[in-house]
C-alpha cells in the first residue's frame, strides 16, 4: 500500500490517520457498516525518532451509550508491523493479527447485545447506529516494545489495553469517523438514513488535526471507588481532581474516563465521567456515567449511588478485574461553556459529543493505572 500521503511524525506529535473511501461527511463505505462486516481499509503516519516495534488499533462507539447506556467496543487489533490496514483485514489476515473480542462476543458472560451467533467472536464488527448518526473512534497506538501472544486466550479490551500498557506506548493518534443511523425492513434488509447531517466532524478542522495536549492526569481516582459500605457512610462526596497541562487555546475541555476492569464480563468499558469543564471558572455541563444509565451493571442499590450518577463513580464488583486500567479522553473546546451553540437532551456521554461537535482543537488520550 503507498502510505506517502503520510508523513513520518514526531513522537510529541500525534499519529496522523487516513481511511479510505470516507464520503464527504466522514460516513465508512457501504462495505463496512450494517451486516457488511469488512473492515475498512487505512493508513497511519509511522513513528519518528524511535521505530515503533508494532502497532494496535482499537474502534469503539462511545455515542452507543445513548442507545444502549453504555459504548461499543467494535474492532481491537494487535500484531500490525506496517503503517497500513488492508480493505478486510480482520478476516484476509486473521492468521497474523491478534484480534480481540467486540461487545457482541459469544464469550461474555453477561452479554449486553444481541449475539450474531454466524459471526467470528474476534473480529472487525461493522457499526449499525439504531438511534442516530454515531461517531466512531479509530485509535493508533504505536509500540515501542514487542508483544507476546496467546492465541489461545480470549482477549478482553483489558487484556488488550494491558498488553498496549506494557509495550509502552510510544505514541497515539485518534481519528473520527461515521456511520447513518440503520435500520431493517419486513425483509430484514438494511436501511439507511440520511448520509448528511450537519455534525458529522468532532474536530474544528475538517480533516480532523489537532493539538496534541501535553499531559493530564486524575490526583485522586481511589477516592472515587465505592463498595456499599462506603456509600451509606458518605454524606458528602470528593470531586474529580483533574490536572490538564496544555498549550493550546482550549477556553474549555470535555474530559471523560472509561474502565475496563469489567469488559470480561460485559464486553464493554464503563464511562465513570463525563462533565464539560470551562477552563476560566470551572462551571460544568455534567453528563450521566454508565451506572446512571444501566442500574443492571452493579447488585448495589442505585438509590445508594443516586448522587454521583453524573460524577466521577467507579463501583466494586466480586467479577472485577482490579488490575484493570483507566483512561482519561480530554477534549480541549475553541470555546466557553456559555459559547456552545446547541443543547442536547441525551443524558449520556453521546449527548457531550453532540455539544462538543466541531469545537475540538485539542485532545489526549491516556491509560493510567
Amino acid at each position: 500500500m503507498n502510505n506517502k500521503f503520510l508523513h513520518a511524525v514526531p513522537i510529541n506529535s500525534p499519529i496522523q490517520i487516513k481511511v479510505e473511501n470516507l464520503d464527504q461527511f466522514y460516513n465508512l463505505a457501504p462495505t463496512s457498516i450494517g451486516l457488511n462486516y469488512f473492515s475498512p481499509q487505512m493508513a497511519w503516519s509511522p513513528t519518528k525518532l524511535a521505530q515503533a516495534a508494532s502497532y494496535a488499533i482499537s474502534i469503539i462507539d462511545y455515542e452507543a451509550s445513548g442507545a444502549m447506556g453504555v459504548p461499543f467496543v467494535h474492532w481491537l487489533a494487535l500484531n500490525i508491523f506496517e503503517p497500513y490496514i488492508k480493505f478486510n483485514d480482520s478476516k484476509l489476515n486473521k492468521g497474523n493479527l491478534y484480534q480481540g473480542e467486540h461487545t457482541a462476543s459469544q464469550y461474555l458472560t453477561h452479554p449486553l447485545v444481541e449475539i450474531n451467533k454466524e459471526l467470528a467472536h474476534n473480529q472487525y464488527y461493522a457499526p449499525f447506529p439504531p438511534n442516530k448518526n454515531h461517531k466512531y473512534e479509530i485509535k493508533i497506538y504505536a509500540l515501542k516494545h514487542k508483544i507476546s501472544t496467546n492465541r489461545n486466550l480470549v482477549m478482553h479490551l483489558s487484556d488488550f489495553e494491558r498488553t498496549i500498557y506494557d509495550a509502552k506506548v510510544l505514541n497515539m493518534g485518534v481519528f473520527y469517523v461515521n456511520s447513518p443511523k440503520l435500520s431493517l425492513d419486513s425483509n430484514n434488509i438494511v436501511v439507511e438514513s440520511s448520509r448528511e447531517y450537519d455534525n458529522y466532524h468532532l474536530f474544528k478542522a475538517v480533516d480532523n488535526s489537532y493539538h496534541q495536549i501535553e499531559d493530564v492526569k486524575v490526583l485522586n481516582i481511589k477516592q472515587h471507588i465505592y463498595d456499599e459500605a462506603k456509600l451509606l457512610e458518605n454524606t458528602k462526596f470528593p470531586k474529580a481532581k483533574i490536572k490538564i497541562i496544555d498549550s493550546s487555546s482550549a477556553k474549555s475541555y470535555a474530559v471523560m474516563i472509561t474502565s475496563n476492569h469489567l469488559s470480561h464480563k460485559f464486553g464493554v468499558p464503563l464511562v465513570n465521567f463525563a462533565q464539560i469543564i470551562d477552563k476560566a471558572n470551572e462551571q460544568r455541563i455534567k453528563f450521566k456515567n454508565s451506572y446512571g444509565l444501566r442500574a443492571d451493571l452493579t447488585d448495589i442499590n442505585p438509590d445508594l449511588y443516586q448522587p454521583l450518577v453524573d460524577d466521577l463513580l467507579i463501583l466494586k464488583d466480586k467479577d472485577a478485574r482490579y488490575k484493570g486500567l483507566y483512561t482519561i479522553h480530554v477534549y480541549g473546546l475553541d470555546c466557553e461553556l456559555s459559547e456552545l451553540s446547541k443543547t442536547s437532551e441525551d443524558e449520556s456521554v453521546a449527548g457531550m459529543f453532540d455539544l462538543i461537535s466541531k469545537h475540538v482543537i485539542a485532545y489526549t488520550s491516556k491509560l493510567f493505572k
